[in-house]
Formats: structure tokens, sequence, C-alpha cells
């Protein structure tokens, strides 16, 4: 399974990736956090060609580890081209895409101004609690 959330910079991406993880098995689960990969690929390109870089890379790796490791995949990053979400969602059968939405101010220079929500599975208002955004996702898991 491959758990893709997405949406703006600082709208919970991450520590929602980190305590869903904690829920369904940190043993079972591995996190692909866009952060944390740009740092390992030395990848800080944040124009078109630097995010599709780094979006292929993320979906490369959560296919490896949910096709050869065996283990759930959650991608926490921008991710703002539908069209990258879409084609890996329609190669994994079990991938499922959660928009994560905040009313959280941040500042201009954070928000990614390209950014193509498309159709996710869910919305999630990461304004709530991070346990009721958890049990949202976990609960929208068992009915799909």
């Amino acid at each position: 399974m491959i758990i893709y959330l997405y949406g703006q910079p600082a709208s919970g991406k991450t520590t929602l990736a980190q305590r869903l993880k904690e829920e369904l098995g940190p043993e079972k689960f591995v996190v692909i956090d866009g952060d944390e990969l740009r740092a390992i690929t030395k990848n800080f390109d944040y124009s078109i060609k630097g995010r599709i870089e780094n979006i292929c890379a993320a979906h490369t790796i959560a296919r490896y580890q949910k096709n050869q490791q065996g283990r759930g995949v959650i991608i926490a990053m921008v991710s703002p081209i539908e069209a990258l979400r879409r084609e890996l969602q329609n190669s994994e059968s079990d991938c499922f895409l959660f928009l994560l939405e905040s009313e959280r101010t941040r500042g201009d220079e954070f928000v990614c101004y390209d950014f193509e929500a498309g159709t996710p599975n869910l919305r999630i208002n990461t304004d709530l609690d991070v346990e009721g955004c958890v049990e949202g996702i976990i609960d929208a898991l068992g009915s799909m």
C-alpha cells in the first residue's frame, strides 16, 4: 500500500506521516519525506524540472519498497503535479491520495504557486488535531 500525503508546504505532511507510521506499524511502513529526499539527493532545485526529478525519485523508491521489500509506503511531499501523482496511482492499484489542507498562515516564500490539487481520494483538514487526522485517514483506507 502507498499512502500519498501531499499539499502545500507547512500543511502537516511530515508530522502526519510520522504519526501514521507509528499507528500502522513502524516495522511495516517506511516514510518518504520530500525534504529528507532532497537532502539525500542534493536536489535543492525548486523549479518544475527539479520538482519532477524529486517526485520521480520518490515514486521509484516507493515502488521498490512496496514491490521488492514488501513494505507499506507513506509519501509526504508537496508533489504539486497532478499527472505525476496519477501516474503512480494508475500503476499501483493500492495507492491512495490524500490532500492535506490548512488555514495556517505561512510566509509567501513557502507557497507553491503552481500547485495542482487534482482529485484526491480524500481531503484532510490538518487544522484539526493530529490524532483526528490519523483516524480519518485510517477510516478512509478501510472503506476504499
